[in-house]
């Protein structure tokens, strides 16, 4: 296949050139006056002059890579045989990926990214650690339509992954009609949850669910055991605690599972994943 073979083409014809400049050195060094230096490859040919039989490598490097019948050719020279690559070039990006990592370069590297210095300076830098609090300042400024954005708002949606919609185990307390309305609940003073709609679920009967909105709030004794829900109190009335848990005659309180929504949203609780 040609592809296969055009790697060792390229390399042939650049040894064959360095063998012409080698010799035409050697024979101008035994010789006065100025002279020309003729390369012919194919169809294309090279005439470099010179003086007092002095031949400026410098000068014939920049002239075969500003020719291009012979830039590849000259390239491929300078890096199969003494790894030199243009700035930018792709193969210098993979000769950085082969590098041993216990040599000082890798290790200069390893500074780079770690100072994120360099190409991986913050803002061009395209990958950040999923644990770090800032990647959600990223997520943040991320364009509406991008992918990533697309599929964070669908597991918000479908209440998956981070947005699991994990339920909190609550006391239910009974109070008359006068006291809270129907679809309406008390919670505790400085509570997060007050004014927000709330499911409660019953952990016996978990098809029975009633939607409440904690519109009032109450003085009730805390124990501080770190765990700011552990056992939070919400009261609620009795036609919404028969809804929810049946006959409650003989019952001061019940045991539910709590879910705050937003206004609107069509929730469906279940009890996995539920708080302990």
């Amino acid at each position: 296949m040609p592809a296969e073979n055009s790697i060792p083409k390229i390399v042939s014809v650049s040894l064959v050139l360095v063998t012409i400049v080698g010799l035409f050195l050697f024979v101008m060094n035994s010789r006065a006056g100025p002279g020309a230096l003729t390369i012919k490859a194919g169809g294309s040919e090279l005439v470099m002059n010179f003086a007092d039989n002095k031949l400026n490598f410098s000068d014939l490097i920049k002239t075969l890579l500003s020719d291009d019948k012979y830039k590849n050719d000259t390239l491929a020279i300078l890096s199969d045989n003494y790894g030199l690559y243009q700035e930018g070039s792709e193969k210098l990006v993979d000769q950085i990926r082969r590098e041993p990592g216990n040599t000082h370069f890798a290790e200069m590297m390893r500074e780079l990214l770690n100072d994120k210095k360099g190409p991986f300076e913050q803002k061009y830098h395209t990958f950040y650690d999923i644990q770090d609090v800032n990647t959600v300042d990223i997520i943040k400024a991320l364009d509406y339509k991008s992918k990533v954005a697309v599929r964070l708002r669908e597991l918000k949606d479908n209440s998956e992954g981070i947005f699991e919609q994990r339920g909190i185990h609550v006391r239910v307390a009974f109070y008359s009609d006068d006291s809270i309305l129907d679809g309406n609940a008390a919670v505790c003073e400085g509570s997060r949850y007050r004014g927000r709609d709330l499911i409660l679920l019953n952990p016996r009967e978990p098809s029975k669910t009633i939607s409440v909105f904690a519109r009032n709030s109450f003085s009730c004794i805390r124990v501080d055991n770190g765990d700011e829900e552990s056992d939070m109190l919400v009261q609620i009335n009795h036609n919404d605690g028969k809804k929810l848990f049946g006959d409650i005659l003989f019952s001061a309180k019940e045991e539910a599972v709590l879910f705050p929504i937003k206004k609107g949203d069509n929730a469906k609780p279940v009890l996995v994943g539920l708080n302990p």
